[in-house]
């Protein structure tokens, strides 16, 4: 009976949460030795999909990784060190909660974008970041928003850990 119970808890948590793909990779400038108090600037965000969605993607975007860089300390509060950011969303697919509560995989919600960093008008760095929710139930209801959080604070995250002087690599 026991093992039941566990076997029953395993599904439930597994019908309750959400999981997928995260990726994160940067490629910077090999001579590039950022400022000590630098920051960025979300210069603009553009939707590079040929589709078009029923909410503002690249609105939600901005302001998602305006939000991450503020809290991070990293949102522009000078001209002299800042670097900016073009960030292209190169895919997208809101997905649904309840296929990938049917079937792991089916309704997939995705989101992929690109980063490029630029200083004195020159492209400097990019940063990709992909996120998945490939399978989940009720908590993966609104994962099409959620994911614009998540991927802004995967961008975030990646800046910090490879441009930040002294940060860990």
């Amino acid at each position: 009976m026991n093992y039941l119970r566990q076997i029953f808890i395993l599904i439930l948590a597994l019908l309750l949460n959400s999981c997928g793909t995260v990726s994160t990779k940067s490629d910077f400038e090999p001579d590039l030795v950022p400022a000590a108090d630098i920051t960025f600037e979300v210069l603009s965000v553009t939707n590079e999909t040929s589709e078009s969605f029923d909410f503002e993607a690249e609105s939600e975007l901005k302001e998602q990784l305006n939000e991450k860089l503020k809290k991070s300390g990293y949102l522009r509060t000078n001209e002299e060190s800042r670097i900016g950011l073009n960030v292209r969303i190169v895919d997208y697919q809101k997905g649904n909660a309840f296929k990938r509560w049917l079937m792991p995989g089916f309704g997939s919600t995705l989101l992929r974008v690109e980063a490029d960093l630029i200083q004195d008008g020159e492209v400097i760095g990019t940063v990709n970041a992909l996120r998945t929710v490939s399978f989940g139930g009720g908590y993966s209801i609104g994962a099409w928003r959620t994911v614009f959080s998540k991927i802004s604070k995967d961008i975030v995250k990646e800046l910090s850990n490879k441009i930040t002087p002294g940060s860990a690599e």
